[in-house]
């Protein structure tokens, strides 16, 4: 009887260290895991977004930009795999109070870091403030990716706020994936619009300058200038930000269209007719790796007449060669005070990597004035391949109200037609590639052709401008306005008049006319 008992207590003591045992296991189990449950949950609730990407930037909050010059936004991914499909870039551009954002939205250039072009882009005006969007790819092995991006090249926009003072526009860039945002940059962009003198002479100065595009001189002769305007040709802006100073005065960037680049040289002589010199000599320099187009055929034009050359008994080009041409300036007088004489060139280029610098110096100067002498870089403003982008020929159209409504809609219904149909009513795309690339056009960015076309808004006595840009696999060019004039039918009695006469109190008809 002992025995047993003394076995029963036993066992109830070891069954109670085994219930405490156990009781223990399960305390320090559940402790551990609210331990790691906690930091799980802490690390998760710490984790942020971060930007796979370096950023860099020419734009300078202290700096004061005007609509002829360009900044640049590049985005270089510095972490494998640090992107995934959707994830977007968002740059904001805020508006003026005449509802005007900062930068020009149908002068963008976007181009791939690398040859991988990684990136769908939307863009929104209507919004303020406005966005460009870059969202990566799907269908893209993200995996292994790093050293490739994007780089976007930006205009200041022209409004009627920015013409008469200094806008500050805030600009921020994010980086987003799904809910999530990191802060890439916050600045600001300083626009002054208002008209002045630019590089121009001053009472007792001679003025020099070196300007990209042509500013309505003919094209010199060797550039191509199909599908170009006499006013900018292929060039795109000039961007104060990349120049060194003790290299080049500034730097100008151009579309790659085709090999070359085409700029005037300008001086401008002194407003007091007592300091203008009676001759000068004027020599125009470009480097050997990129010469000048047939410089022999080179003219000079007095302001006031794009189409002929100036007094031939006032200038003549004294020497040319592939990287100098001199031209003797004679027999100036006081009637050329404050005028301008400019000179438009093209220079040869090899690829879309070419940078390359042309100076323009005055000597000889008969009364001894002094003269800076000027020196600009010219570049590319790059693309996405290594072959040219579209060269785009827009059309100024003029037709009756009847006649545009056939061009626009199906089947005399108020159905437009498809956007391929229309936007090849309006223009035409080619390029100078050896072998021609597929060339696509569209609608500007944030144009909406389905409202603005619309049966109910196309009338007569309006002019439509159309913004359309193409593309390649190159990149994209320049946006360019088509135009269509829309006048009245003339088989429509548009306007009657009628003449009435009173006789003794009686009002009687004499005539209408149609007008």
């Amino acid at each position: 009887m002992r025995d047993n008992m003394n076995l029963q207590l036993i066992s109830r003591k070891y069954s109670n260290m085994n219930r405490l045992i156990i009781t223990v296991i399960i305390g320090i189990f559940s402790l551990l895991l609210g331990i790691l449950s906690s930091g799980s949950t802490a690390n998760a609730a710490d984790s942020t977004l971060e930007s796979p990407f370096k950023f860099e930037t020419t734009l300078n909050s202290d700096k004061t930009y005007n609509s002829n010059q360009a900044f640049q936004m590049k985005f270089t991914l510095i972490k494998t795999a640090g992107i995934q499909a959707g994830d977007q870039i968002k740059i904001s551009i805020n508006k003026d109070d005449g509802g005007t954002p900062g930068v020009n939205m149908n002068e963008l250039q976007i181009n791939a870091v690398s040859s991988d072009n990684l990136f769908d882009v939307t863009t929104d005006s209507s919004t303020n403030p406005a966005t460009i969007t870059l969202t990566a790819k799907k269908g893209l092995d993200y995996s292994h990716l790093a050293n490739a991006g994007a780089s976007i090249y930006m205009k200041p926009a022209t409004s009627d706020y920015n013409q008469k003072t200094t806008i500050d526009y805030p600009v921020s860039v994010e980086y987003i994936r799904g809910t999530q945002s990191a802060k890439i940059d916050d600045n600001t962009l300083k626009v002054n619009n208002v008209p002045g003198t630019d590089g121009g002479g001053q009472e007792k100065t001679i003025g020099l300058q070196i300007f990209g595009g042509l500013g309505g001189l003919p094209f010199p002769t060797g550039y191509n200038g199909a599908g170009e305007d006499r006013w900018n040709a292929n060039f795109y802006a000039e961007a104060p930000e990349i120049s060194n100073p003790t290299d080049y005065d500034s730097n100008l960037l151009y579309w790659y269209s085709q090999n070359a680049t085409v700029g005037w040289a300008q001086i401008t002589l002194p407003s007091d007719s007592a300091s203008v010199p009676s001759s000068l000599t004027w020599t125009i320099t470009a480097p050997e790796s990129n010469p000048f187009i047939d410089p022999q055929s080179v003219q000079v034009y007095r302001e006031g007449n794009n189409d002929d050359p100036a007094d031939r008994g006032k200038w003549k080009l004294y020497s040319s060669s592939p990287t100098k041409m001199v031209f003797k300036l004679t027999n100036l007088d006081s009637s050329d005070a404050g005028k301008n004489f400019n000179i438009p060139f093209a220079v040869k280029t090899k690829s879309v990597q070419d940078k390359f610098i042309v100076t323009s110096n005055i000597s000889d100067i008969s009364n001894n004035l002094e003269v800076k002498h000027r020196k600009v870089q010219m570049m590319y403003n790059s693309t996405i391949g290594l072959g040219f982008i579209p060269v785009l020929n827009v059309k100024e159209l003029t037709m009756t109200l009847s006649e545009a409504r056939e061009l626009l809609f199906n089947n005399n219904s108020e159905v437009l037609k498809d956007q391929a149909t229309l936007l090849g009513e309006f223009a035409t795309a080619t390029d100078n590639n050896d072998e021609h690339t597929t060339n696509i056009l569209h609608f500007g960015n944030g144009y909406d052709y389905t409202s603005a076309l619309a049966y109910d808004q196309i009338k007569a006595d309006q002019t439509y401008s159309i913004p359309i840009y193409a593309s390649n696999e190159n990149g994209s060019g320049p946006t360019k306005y088509a135009k269509l004039t829309i006048t009245p039918d003339t088989d429509q009695l548009s306007k009657l008049n009628a003449e009435f006469i009173d006789v003794d109190g009686q009002t009687t008809f004499r005539k209408i006319t149609l007008q």
